[in-house]
């Protein structure tokens, strides 16, 4: 194991090692390229300039601290430890980056550098563990193979979401799993998939139809956040499911129940949400186990509502009963009654507390 400094100007990150890299910052050039087994530096002494990855290039950790150059390529970065970037970075990579560490106690931390790669975290199959030590961003996609990836209090942002073979576990810690496209897919592979909820978020945000396969896990709370249709495919468990974009359509594959610990819908006069099974006519279910949940501007069809807990949908605040919704109640929500008064000859509604 050594350090390998970048101090080979504008040139290609190759097999060929030439007086490229140094073992200190700014040293003598001329010593060997990287291996799996090195730490890999661009710092401030490597200067301003292009550093270009070809073919399949190895490190053990990588960090761009003070580098103020470019970095690019179209090839495999294969990181077997830590990740460090830095807001002084032009990344212009844009080849997949595997993080293949086999072992526990390492960190990913892009200083708010949004990616333009594909990540696999555990390319090779193991125990590796990584931490976020900030957001973390890609405009392609996430895939999970094996190993420990902890999100901790930070978002993640990717366009969509796979698993392959392993042994893996999903931290998703306390803040929000974008997916600006779809699938969101945990259903192929997940065996030997470990999901720990959190409180984090998932937004689905895509414009087009998107689909939520959650392989029966246990998430946190899904987000209808984009136009178009989001459908969720098998029994899942929920901390929740909400939107934040109205109009918008949930569709659950009928015959599958969500079982979740609130449920709260809400659209707009002349926005409403539609919830619905799949298949018309074939009913879909959401179960809760205690509570009220409440839904508002949203129409409901081929729905059952189970578990114990009371599923409100009064038409006064805007829903619809389309049809086929065991357990919903359409009528005066729960906590309210309705008291005659002779004198005043009116209804007055009575509260409950």
């Amino acid at each position: 194991m050594a350090d390998r400094y970048w101090v080979g100007g504008t040139n290609n990150w190759n097999g060929t090692a030439g007086t490229k890299w140094a073992l200190t910052s700014g040293g003598a050039g001329g010593q060997a390229e990287p291996t799996s087994a090195d730490d890999v530096y661009f710092d401030a002494a490597s200067g301003a300039v292009t550093v270009t990855a070809l073919f399949t290039r190895p490190c053990r950790n990588i960090n761009f601290t003070g580098f103020t150059g470019t970095f690019t390529g179209t090839t495999i970065l294969r990181v077997y430890g830590s990740m460090k970037l830095a807001s002084t970075v032009t990344w212009a990579f844009s080849g997949d980056i595997y993080l293949d560490a086999t072992t526990a106690g390492h960190t990913i931390d892009t200083q708010g550098v949004l990616l333009n790669s594909v990540i696999l975290v555990g390319a090779t199959a193991g125990s590796g563990e990584w931490t976020l030590l900030s957001n973390f961003s890609t405009q392609k996609s996430f895939v999970i193979s094996s190993g420990t990836f902890n999100a901790d209090v930070y978002n993640v942002s990717f366009t969509t979401l796979s698993l392959s073979a392993g042994t893996k576990t999903l931290n998703m810690g306390s803040g929000v799993w974008t997916a600006s496209s779809s699938p969101w897919n945990a259903s192929g592979n997940v065996a030997g998939l470990t999901v720990v909820p959190g409180t984090a978020t998932i937004n689905m945000t895509s414009a087009s139809a998107k689909l939520f396969e959650g392989g029966g896990k246990a998430w946190p709370t899904l987000n209808q956040g984009g136009a178009g249709a989001l459908t969720i495919t098998g029994s899942n468990t929920f901390s929740n499911i909400t939107n934040t974009t109205q109009p918008a359509t949930i569709s659950l594959t009928s015959g599958t129940t969500q079982t979740v610990s609130n449920f709260s819908l809400s659209g707009t006069l002349g926005n409403l949400i539609t919830l619905k099974s799949s298949s018309a006519g074939s009913a879909a279910t959401l179960s809760d186990s205690s509570g009220v949940n409440t839904v508002s501007y949203t129409s409901i069809q081929d729905i059952k509502a189970t578990g114990g807990a009371i599923w409100d949908a009064p038409t006064t605040n805007g829903n619809i009963d389309a049809g086929n919704n065991p357990g919903w109640n359409f009528g005066i929500p729960f906590n309210y009654d309705i008291e005659f008064s002779p004198a005043l000859r009116s209804f007055t509604e009575r509260k409950h507390f």
